[in-house]
């Protein structure tokens, strides 16, 4: 069994964010990666919504983040210690 948890609270900012219009949107999510007999469970700890300012290309159905933005991100994972889940409209 695999399971990525998401508290109701950051589910709710999420999901706001990502349909406040017809542009594709991202973000990243920040979880505590377990593993038990063989069942995967993520749990969602934090997130970081991406700014407009980080895409290089933001369309309806195609975004490009900037190397600078992905630097960022991947750095706040280390940083935190928790695994990096990427997720889009």
């Amino acid at each position: 069994m695999q399971e990525i948890i998401i508290p109701q609270d950051i589910y709710d900012v999420v999901h706001n964010y990502f349909f406040p219009n017809n542009l594709e949107q991202g973000c990243a999510l920040f979880a505590e990666y377990s593993s038990q007999a063989g069942a995967v469970s993520l749990q969602v700890q934090d997130y970081y919504l991406i700014p407009p300012a980080g895409w290089e290309y933001q369309e309806y159905n195609y975004l490009q983040m900037k190397d600078g933005e992905r630097a960022k991100i991947l750095k706040l994972a280390r940083d935190k210690g928790l695994s990096l889940i990427d997720c889009h409209s």
